[in-house]
């Protein structure tokens, strides 16, 4: 997946999120330091290099991994991994090899394997 699918997923993820709790454009912008517009760019994806400092304002705003975001934005940092759901967008967002039901439906199945307990520690 190239970078501008990166970007068009972490565009994505902002949005849905925003939205599922409520925020305007400019409540978001403001908590991440910047602006309606800053926030619209990204949503969209056309904002080439997100600041990072702003990503992870807006990861706390909406209460998300701020790994998750680094890793649609092409920031790698050495010690964390996104988690599942973001890495599926990543690298299989553009619906070649795996469309947007089966992503989704592997993210169900992963949540409901974290719910559940290991094998050894059921009572």
């Amino acid at each position: 997946m190239d970078m501008s699918s990166n970007l068009k997923a972490l565009g994505k993820l902002i949005a849905r999120e925003r939205e599922r709790q409520g925020l305007s454009l400019e409540t978001l912008g403001n908590a991440a330091g910047g602006n309606r517009s800053t926030i619209l760019r990204l949503e969209r994806g056309t904002f080439a290099h997100p600041d990072p400092e702003k990503l992870q304002r807006i990861a706390r705003a909406l209460d998300l991994d701020v790994e998750d975001l680094f890793a649609l934005a092409g920031y790698r940092p050495s010690d964390a991994m996104p988690s599942f759901i973001p890495y599926l967008e990543a690298r299989y967002g553009d619906g070649e090899e795996l469309s947007a039901s089966a992503r989704k439906e592997l993210a169900r199945h992963f949540k409901r394997l974290r719910k559940s307990k290991p094998r050894g520690q059921r009572g």
